[in-house]
Order: structure tokens, then sequence, then C-alpha cells
């Protein structure tokens, strides 16, 4: 598995905190942000869905060795929407990186499982027709609400949260963007000249502010965590927890990890799902790509993620506004 040296980081504002600093920073700044707009931050409820659908999630999970629980990345694999498969963050962009795949997945479970009258951002992984909102767009927002200029990397969960609710998400079809990919840029500098000022953010906010993050409960136990991915909810975990794979292999073959050493990074936590084996563990998407034995994701066992939830900053990603739709072609060119 990578290490902290090995691969970017991004979630921190001065390297020399101490980790709680930040994490305790962050739930202040949530907090205040759920003071000021509470139905922003209060879980909406269980929504009605396509119960033909969900069955067929199901059996993907039981093909995983799951007896119980919610896997966001089933419903991804039934709409042959691999985000496992995007291309790795290349800077300390994981708050932004992490982010943006997170609003891919919510808007699948919206748009396929939920019904709503809306269209993906695009169709495909990459390129101009990417599902995924332009990457640094929704970067510069968040390190913008985050209170950081300049070339350097990194940026706050609530600064992205915040970011997203009040300058929107970038589609990667956005008319005279330039980059020299989507929605991530291959180019560092092209990251970091939008990380370091309001300039593209100001000439793009327009477009941006047309797509919206309504909803981000915060989230600080397993059971609430259990709950948002029954909602269909995947959340964001920033911390300064870091992990390594261990001996002990679960069973459908995966290899389980533990806490180890410290990233100060975010990810996504896409399932929270019971085993044969009968015990609970969390699915945690990592966006550097395949450095976890091999899988661009890794397992813990539930107690270990409780401990990790205590000591994070963690969102959910719930209701967006994106494009309307008067008429709904779910698996169509998909």
């Amino acid at each position: 598995m990578a290490t902290e040296s090995e691969m970017p980081q991004g979630y921190w504002v001065n390297e020399n905190d101490d980790p709680a600093k930040t994490v305790a920073n962050d739930r202040r700044m949530l907090a205040q942000m759920a003071d000021l707009v509470p139905s922003r931050f209060v879980p909406h409820g269980t929504p009605l869905y396509d119960e033909k659908i969900f069955e067929q999630c199901i059996e993907i999970g039981k093909a995983d060795s799951i007896e119980e629980g919610w896997d966001c990345t089933w419903l991804e694999t039934l709409c042959a929407i691999e985000l496992n498969n995007l291309a790795p963050q290349i800077i300390g962009s994981c708050v932004a990186t992490s982010h943006i795949t997170l609003l891919a997945t919510r808007m699948i479970h919206e748009i396929v499982l939920l019904g709503r009258a809306e269209e993906f951002l695009g169709r495909k992984l990459s390129g101009r027709d990417s599902i995924c909102p332009f990457g640094p767009y929704s970067y510069r927002a968040g390190r913008k609400h985050a209170g950081i200029n300049g070339n350097g990397d990194g940026s706050t969960c609530s600064g992205q949260i915040k970011g997203s609710m009040v300058y929107g998400f970038l589609p990667c079809d956005t008319p005279d963007i330039r980059s020299d990919f989507f929605p991530e840029p291959k180019s560092t500098s092209t990251y970091r000249q939008w990380g370091a000022n309001d300039r593209l953010l100001n000439e793009f906010a327009e477009a941006g502010q047309k797509f919206d993050l309504i909803e981000a409960p915060e989230v600080t136990t397993v059971e609430m965590a259990t709950q948002m991915l029954k909602e269909f909810k995947p959340l964001q975990i920033c911390s300064g927890w870091g992990f390594r794979t261990t001996g002990t292999r679960l069973p459908n073959g995966d290899v389980l990890s533990s806490r180890s050493g410290s990233w100060a990074h975010s990810m996504q936590v896409q399932g929270i799902v019971k085993m044969t084996n009968g015990n609970w563990y969390a699915k945690i998407r990592n966006q550097w790509g395949n450095y976890h034995a091999g899988k661009p994701y890794f397992w813990v066992t539930i107690e270990e993620f409780g401990r990790w939830l205590r000591n994070s900053s963690t969102m959910a990603i719930g209701t967006l506004q994106n494009r309307e739709s008067k008429a709904i072609d779910i698996f169509g060119g998909l």
C-alpha cells in the first residue's frame, strides 16, 4: 500500500498543525454553516426508489459475499459507469478529487435509482462528456472558502462543502474551459493555476452556479453513516489517519486494512456492509488508483471505522441540483 510520502495528499491548511486541530476547525466551520442554513445539513429521510433496480444491485452484492447493507459502487457497476477507473489525482487535490467523484456517485443514484427528472452531466468517465464535474473548478471553490490562495496544495472538507453550495459544480462540456484532459487535467500547472486565486472561478461561476449541492449532513457515528448509505448518500471523509493492508483475507477475496501512520487525506466512504462471515465492514474508495493490494479501495472493520469517524470531518453527499430532464433515458448510451 502506498505511504504518505509516495502520493499527493491535500487535506491540511497548515502542514505544521496537529491533525486534531484541522479536524476540529473543519467541524467548527460545518457547525457554523448548519446554524446559518440548517435545511442543508439535516437529512431528508429515506427516499422512495425503484425496487427492481435496487434488487439488481443487491444481487451484485450477494455475488461479492455481501449479506446486508449498501455499497454505492453496485449501481455504478449496473450502469457500466465504473468510477473506480477514473484517472487518479495528480496533486494535493484530494478534497476536490474525492468530492467530484462523490458528486457523480450521488448523481447516478438520484437519476437511476430514485428516478429524479434530471440528466447526467455526461455519459463517459473522461473527456468533455464526463459524468464528473470539472475538478479544478471545484478545487478552487473549496480553497476559496477554506481561505487558501497561492500555488501550494490542499483544502478542507468544510471549505469544499461550502464551495459547492455557493459556486455549484461545473460540467466538463462548458464552453471555453481550457484543459488538456477532463474531468481533471494531466498538467499540474493547470490545476495550480485554478487553485491559486479566484480569477478562473469568477470567469465560470455563472455556469457552475446552475448546479448545487443542496444537502450535506455531518456524520459522526457508525449509526449515522449506515443511515446515510441506506439513503444512497455516499460520504466524504477527511482526516489525518493512515491505513495499511493486513494479512486478513475477507470472504470476497479482498484484503482487510487497518490504521497505520498518518495521511493528510480525503477519501470516499462508498459502502457499509455485512459479509458472509457475519462481520460488518466499511468500504473506502481512494482516488489515488490501484494502491491497495491492487484495488482502488480498501476495507476496514466497522469498529475501526467508528473510531475513525470520531477523529475525522465527514459529510454525506446528499441531494443535488443537476440538469433537468423531461424524459429520462437511464441506460441509453451507457
